[in-house]
């Protein structure tokens, strides 16, 4: 568990120090109002969209992304300080702000091939589950499902409000049910509501003559 953890910690840190660094750094212009301003709009984004993303979806990647524009901005400013108090720290500080784009290339290096990799495994589902007789069940977060929806037929899954042909039928091609999808669309249904529908989209796949195919999840 440590080892998908750890350069997110470090990532961390070195963020909070970035920030740290720059308050320091750049306290004794507090009264300059183009620096205020910077500051209220970057920073102010960043404390509400953290108390946002806790409430709402801190695990989702790209809700994270969204209020972090203020690290450019503080390292930029963090640059420009250093250049007037040591050439040496500023040079130090240019040659840091290459490290994330060493790291993401490396990182990003791994799924080279991931894309012919999905297609190849969408072309095996198709011959292996014929699609006209197969509906999935799904979590609703697999990878696997944007290469379905985008290659067979882009269709939702069914969240309890599909009436499906029966077996075969080729159109819609992707065929699925979800899940999440209770919980994302109808915050207003109970647990069991949610077990209910999913039930009986399942059974009227079943009741009309598909293969159910369910995901490990």
């Amino acid at each position: 568990m440590w080892r998908p953890a750890e350069p997110l910690f470090i990532s961390v840190l070195f963020q909070a120090a970035s920030l740290v660094a720059a308050v320091v750094l750049l306290w004794p212009l507090r009264a300059d109002p183009g620096l205020r301003t910077i500051s209220v709009v970057f920073l102010g984004t960043l404390g509400a969209g953290q108390v946002l993303n806790l409430y709402s979806q801190p695990q989702d990647p790209q809700m994270q992304l969204n209020v972090m524009p203020w690290l450019a901005v503080a390292w930029g400013l963090l640059l420009g300080a250093s250049l007037t108090k040591s050439r040496g720290a500023a040079i130090v500080l240019a040659a840091l702000s290459l490290a994330p784009l060493a790291w993401n290339v490396s990182q990003l290096a791994r799924f080279r091939g991931g894309d012919a990799a999905a297609l190849k495994a969408v072309a095996a589902l198709e011959q292996r589950f014929p699609p006209a007789s197969t509906v999935w069940v799904y979590w609703g977060f697999e990878p696997i499902t944007m290469w379905q929806y985008a290659l067979w037929s882009r269709t939702w899954d069914w969240d309890g409000a599909v009436t499906i042909a029966p077996a075969p039928a080729a159109d819609p091609k992707f065929k699925w049910i979800a899940l999440d999808a209770g919980a994302i669309r109808h915050r207003d249904w109970t647990a069991d509501h949610n077990a209910e529908v999913i039930k009986r989209d399942i059974d009227q796949a079943f009741e009309r003559g598909y293969r159910v195919v369910i995901s490990n999840v």
